[in-house]
């Protein structure tokens, strides 16, 4: 209980006996873990306790779910926003309650008022714990939200836990009615499970219990396992950065865990890209794919940009070949970075660093952290420069000059600023 933050404030709350710590929550106290956000259930008016709560501890307060009488109350005094979700009872009491929800480890509870934090577990989620095993209550659960089906795999892949087997069994059999869960619903959930380190190995269960093809939708002629392949290479790319990239690893995991959209990181969009490599990745290919998960314009320009410019020779030569590396970063800045680990993911089998394309490939993203990123923030000559040096008027020809000068520095044809000034004054001689 000492794990949860405001507990003393919780239970000074008014109707704190009718208040429960449910799912999620119990389940991380039980594992050892501190709580990523606070699950509570109450019998009494759920709007009541969280207004109560999130004005003793300064909280902003939201209505999260409207059927469900869910409300959220967001604490921001952490880097990070700390959750507090509150809702409503479903049932007579707390075992009803219990019963409707999804897996035995998140199937228990403890009382607010209960000091001693004695666990309320009617289903025995605290052994199933114990043995690292996702189980559902029963097939019900899953007709109640077909979302769960998914869910299963998520969970067992944040915790590295295990299915049992009769919970597998009815997932393969019922695959197909997560067609029935809303398109966002199925994608956050997913690149939750993609953001875990290991997530490859519940990839390949969903796609024995035939749930990959459901989550993907994509044409039944790709050859998913080939995608499979690539993904987890990269993904072992990723769990060995710093053996293999050092001393850029903390940068290029910076990068991957920096969020694109919601909850969906880097690592994990350059994971589901990853998917389509083996098929020639197309902009039409991904067009389906990303109609069906709802990603954004902004996630949709890292498959745009793996279309244009992922081929066998990326990396063939390295940064011998500055001008493809260089127009690849200025086009892609940071996920150029995510490009081309998926590059080496599709060539090499990322178990020896001597590797050729690994040896290539991490030239190229120094280059582009030391080399090219120094560039941009000193350009040898401004849109001022132009103006004051050239009496240029600002126009289409500014960004044409701007390029010529930055492409030449980067190819090594020119160091300084006279250099860059040498080279207008030919450019604009020839004009």
């Amino acid at each position: 209980m000492e794990k949860i933050q405001h507990i003393s404030i919780l239970k000074e709350l008014e109707y704190n006996t009718d208040a429960y710590f449910v799912g999620g929550t119990v389940r991380d106290m039980v594992i050892g873990k501190e709580p990523a956000d606070i699950d509570i259930a109450v019998t009494c008016d759920a709007e009541r306790f969280a207004r109560a709560l999130s004005k003793k501890i300064d909280g902003t307060l939201f209505l999260l779910d409207k059927e469900r009488g869910v409300f959220r109350v967001v604490l921001r005094d952490k880097s990070q926003p700390f959750y507090y979700d509150i809702s409503l009872m479903r049932g007579e009491d707390i075992y009803a309650d219990l019963s409707l929800r999804d897996f035995t480890v998140d199937a228990m509870a403890i009382r607010l008022a209960d000091d001693a934090g004695t666990i309320i577990d009617p289903y025995n989620g605290q052994a199933d714990i114990v043995k690292k095993c996702i189980r559902t209550l029963s097939q019900k659960s899953f007709e109640d939200d077909p979302l769960r089906l998914l869910r299963a795999f998520r969970l067992a892949g944040i915790l590295e836990f295990e299915i049992d087997t009769t919970t597998f069994h009815i997932i393969k059999e019922m695959s197909s009615a997560l067609r029935q869960a809303a398109k966002e619903r199925i994608r956050d959930e997913f690149f939750r499970l993609l953001s875990s380190p290991r997530s490859i190995k519940y990839l390949q269960q969903m796609e024995e219990a035939g749930l990959l093809s459901e989550v993907l939708t994509i044409p039944k002629e790709s050859d998913i396992k080939k995608g499979m392949i690539v993904f987890e290479r990269l993904e072992c790319l990723y769990n060995t950065l710093p053996a293999l990239f050092s001393p850029f690893d903390v940068d290029i995991g910076n990068y991957l865990q920096k969020k694109i959209e919601n909850e969906i990181t880097n690592a994990a969009l350059w994971k589901w890209i990853s998917l389509f490599i083996p098929d020639h990745i197309t902009k039409e290919l991904t067009r389906i794919a990303s109609r069906g998960l709802r990603l954004s314009n902004k996630a949709c320009r890292l498959i745009y940009l793996t279309v244009e410019y992922i081929q066998p020779s990326l990396l063939d030569k390295g940064i011998e070949d500055k001008r493809s590396i260089y127009r690849l970063f200025k086009a892609a800045g940071d996920d150029g970075i995510g490009l081309i680990l998926s590059q080496i993911a599709s060539l090499s089998e990322v178990t020896n660093w001597h590797d050729r394309t690994i040896k290539n490939g991490k030239d190229a993203i120094a280059w582009y952290l030391h080399e090219y990123k120094k560039m941009k923030n000193f350009p040898l000559i401004t849109g001022d420069d132009l103006i004051v040096l050239f009496n240029i008027t600002p126009g289409p020809i500014f960004g044409y000059l701007l390029d010529i000068v930055e492409e030449s520095r980067a190819m090594g044809y020119i160091v300084t600023k006279n250099d860059a000034v040498s080279l207008l004054k030919k450019l604009l001689t020839n004009v």
